[in-house]
């Protein structure tokens, strides 16, 4: 019942109190492990950002800004980093909602999780943000009129700005603690793993549901379950999450060592390269569903609803579009299979509950081992992973 985190900060720019209310997403629980946030629950954020509007106001705040990490979205190519006239056609998402319902006390929207730039107002109000990975810096001014201590907002405006590194000098201070980490973690970050004459990425083309990358990862969980497999019955699949998949493989042309003229295809995968990829140490579990509760997994997955994929798949399993095959033969209802998920999978998180209901729970190891295992040890990883495990959706 209490606040784990302070819920805002105030500080006073221009002679005004201007207080700064943050929110996480409510569907943190659907997004992350269950074990990192036992005992914790997550709250509606417009009521609870409504609900401190008493508190900041009797704290002094005459001017609330929210920031909230929960986005809103432009579906297929329509992107609009900006719009002069604010009225974003197209734009949906929860923090749209949230717009809608907060007080009118908040002046600016500024929301996260999307990674979609935008400026938008909603209602009148400022909803912005600046996409992912810094590549943009939004900017917005608000316009006061002061008359004592009460405020009144007559003009809001805001522009995501292209953040262009060229030219930039880097702070000197932060420069030297990169390379201090770079020069301590060096051995570990650059041991090699394999050798990629292409890249190989997390993308999903139109008609296809799978990636190559995807792929390779339910592949690389499912030879490692199945290698440690203590018990009779073998592991039949692999799950792993699309959202889990943090970065590609990239296949950049590298110098020979005898002229500097002269490319080769290679590229040296390192246990860097490895850790970005999936950089969240999950535990893989195996567990048993019934085939009718795998069938209900790969239906109600969230993604599948919206045409597109959640859950990347191993060989052992094909979809087009309502058949489902297991090692080649159609799916048997009745039938019990072993299946290997990682832990932020098997606890339901990304609303796939039925995972919550398996059986005979056993922890195989790490995932990042997994990757990494298959790789170094499996000359023929990167055959058969291309895409079509998944198709007609």
């Amino acid at each position: 019942g209490k606040r784990l985190l302070p819920s805002h900060t105030l500080q006073k720019i221009g002679g005004v109190r201007v207080a700064f209310v943050g929110a996480v997403t409510k569907d943190v629980p659907k997004v992350t492990v269950a074990k990192s946030i036992k005992g914790l629950r997550f709250t509606d954020e417009a009521e609870a950002l409504n609900a401190l509007v008493p508190e900041l106001r009797a704290s002094g705040a005459q001017v609330l800004i929210a920031i909230v990490h929960d986005g809103a979205y432009f579906e297929g190519d329509q992107r609009l980093p900006n719009d002069s006239t604010y009225a974003c056609p197209g734009l949906k998402g929860r923090a749209v909602e949230i717009a809608k319902r907060i007080d009118p006390a908040y002046a600016v929207v500024i929301s996260a999780h999307t990674h979609q730039a935008y400026t938008c107002k909603i209602n009148g109000r400022l909803l912005v943000q600046g996409g992912s990975s810094g590549h943009w810096i939004t900017e917005s001014r608000l316009v006061l009129e002061v008359q004592n201590d009460n405020v009144h907002i007559t003009e809001s405006h805001a522009v995501n700005h292209p953040v262009r590194h060229a030219g930039r000098t880097p702070d000197p201070v932060l420069a030297a603690l990169v390379e201090k980490t770079a020069i301590q973690t060096a051995a570990q970050r650059n041991q090699p793993i394999i050798s990629i004459t292409r890249s190989i990425t997390r993308a999903i083309r139109e008609g296809f549901g799978d990636s190559e990358l995807g792929n390779l990862i339910a592949d690389a969980q499912l030879a490692y379950a199945q290698k440690r497999n203590a018990e009779e019955t073998p592991i039949d699949i692999a799950f792993t999450n699309a959202g889990g998949i943090r970065a590609d493989f990239i296949a950049k042309p590298q110098p020979t060592a005898t002229t500097s003229n002269t490319a080769t295809n290679s590229t040296t995968i390192t246990q860097s390269d490895v850790f970005t990829i999936q950089p969240f140490n999950n535990d893989l579990i195996a567990l048993t569903l019934t085939g009718a509760e795998l069938q209900q997994v790969i239906e109600r997955q969230p993604a599948r609803r919206q045409g597109g994929s959640l859950l990347q798949v191993s060989h052992t399993l094909r979809i087009a579009g309502d058949a489902i095959t297991v090692h080649g033969k159609p799916l048997e209802l009745e039938r019990d299979y072993r299946i290997v998920v990682n832990q932020f999978m098997a606890d339901g998180g990304n609303d796939l509950s039925t995972f919550k209901k398996g059986r005979d729970r056993q922890i195989i190891g790490n995932d990042l081992e997994a990757l990494e295992e298959y790789l170094r040890d499996n000359p023929k990883a990167l055959q058969g992973i291309e895409r079509g495990r998944i198709v007609g959706r």
